[in-house]
């Protein structure tokens, strides 16, 4: 069956639920799954009318697979947001404003074609998939599919925005971050989706492996300078400067940049995560 593949604006989506891990997604895993969520929902008297199922991974798949699931909440008030998090079982999830490409309507068996399609569409038109697969099921039996992307042609007031704010940047001053210095080597690339350390999801493909943060300001490479929280990319037209972030997760640091590659050509592109870890000595 065909489905009509179209871009949307989406807004700020919000829900509740967890994390899981499946050996192999099925429907009676999930029906199990959900029955036991939405009794946890129901304690807090929040809503279990709408599905939602996210694929934490960086293409949809079915096999050992970690998935987000929980139920749309758009009007959750600040006490039951501090329950929410009080409660070791349950997560918040949202879901930004941005553009999404979207398919309606889709057979439940028909969920891995359509997110192929997307990614075929995605390459036909020069748009960059930024998130991960996200099923809605405003019809129980036929979910919506949502997937975050950017139209790399069409320009953008932004763009101005992005342009000057990293020219800023680049022209303040050095400021040595002693927690960046050293050399990392790279883990993941994930398009917005949860990083699990224990889990490899990607298979990560970059020219910058290896980052050495050198402490004037240099790094290994000719096109990457840093400063504090910041790496800046640098081709012949434009910089672009792309945040940087620590995370310490169970006493081990990794170095988290919100960056794109395709930044070289367009530099509105879209950042999505490189994470970096140590290198051992």
């Amino acid at each position: 069956m065909s489905y009509k593949i179209y871009f949307s604006s989406s807004t700020k989506i919000s829900a509740v639920g967890k994390i899981i891990n499946l050996k192999k997604r099925t429907k009676e895993e999930l029906k199990t799954k959900f029955s036991i969520l939405e009794k946890e929902l129901k304690k807090l008297k929040l809503n279990t009318e709408t599905k939602i199922i996210v694929t934490e991974e960086v293409d949809y798949k079915e096999e050992n697979v970690e998935l987000f699931i929980g139920y749309l909440n758009l009007d959750i008030n600040s006490e039951t947001i501090q329950k929410i998090k009080q409660n070791k079982y349950l997560t918040l999830y949202s879901i930004p404003t941005m553009d999404y490409l979207v398919s309606e309507k889709v057979n439940i068996d028909d969920i891995n074609n359509v997110c192929n399609d997307i990614i075929k569409y995605s390459k036909d038109k020069n748009v960059q998939l930024i998130g991960p697969y996200t099923e809605i099921y405003y019809d129980q039996d036929k979910p919506n599919i949502y997937v975050m992307a950017h139209d790399l042609v069409r320009e953008e007031y932004e763009n101005e925005l992005i342009k000057r704010y990293s020219i800023k940047k680049y022209n303040e001053p050095f400021k040595l971050n002693k927690e960046i210095l050293g050399t990392w080597k790279i883990k993941e690339i994930l398009p917005n989706i949860n990083f699990n350390y224990k889990k490899q999801k990607s298979n990560p493909k970059t020219e910058y492996n290896k980052i050495e943060f050198k402490d004037d300001g240099t790094t290994n490479h000719k096109d990457l300078k840093w400063s504090n929280d910041n790496l800046f990319l640098i081709t012949k037209d434009h910089v672009v400067a792309n945040k940087m972030i620590i995370k310490n997760i169970d006493n081990k640091k990794y170095l988290e940049i919100r960056m794109s590659e395709l930044s070289k050509v367009y530099y509105h592109a879209k950042p999505i995560s490189y994470i970096y870890e140590r290198e051992e000595k």
